[in-house]
């Protein structure tokens, strides 16, 4: 099984929504090759989100390794091999606080 992951920028901040999600395709089925785009929000591109930007872009490919091998809860086991970082935030309304106390909005 190989993974074919391409990374990708929104055009415009989506505040309040998720900066970080992805898609997959798995065309041959279980256990072989697997296609995935992930989506980001252009704020993950600013130098002071970096650790937080690695810390979901770990996350994804996590996810999408457990998908691909067929497991049913891939999302619960990505978030228990997320980085401190990342789970102190609290999903996507934490994201967006850290950000506005950063002033990057």
């Amino acid at each position: 099984m190989k993974l074919h992951i391409k990374k990708v920028y929104y055009k415009r901040v989506r505040k309040g929504k998720e900066p970080c999600k992805y898609s997959a395709v798995q065309p041959k089925g279980k256990g072989t090759d697997v296609y995935a785009t992930i989506k980001l929000d252009p704020i993950l591109r600013k130098k002071k989100l970096k650790s937080i930007k690695n810390g979901m872009l770990k996350h994804e490919e996590v996810e999408i390794k457990r998908w691909a091998k067929g497991d049913r809860y891939s999302h619960r086991d990505a978030n228990s091999s997320e980085p401190k970082v990342t789970k102190k935030l609290g999903g996507t309304a934490g994201f967006w606080a850290a950000v506005k106390r950063k002033k990057l909005i």
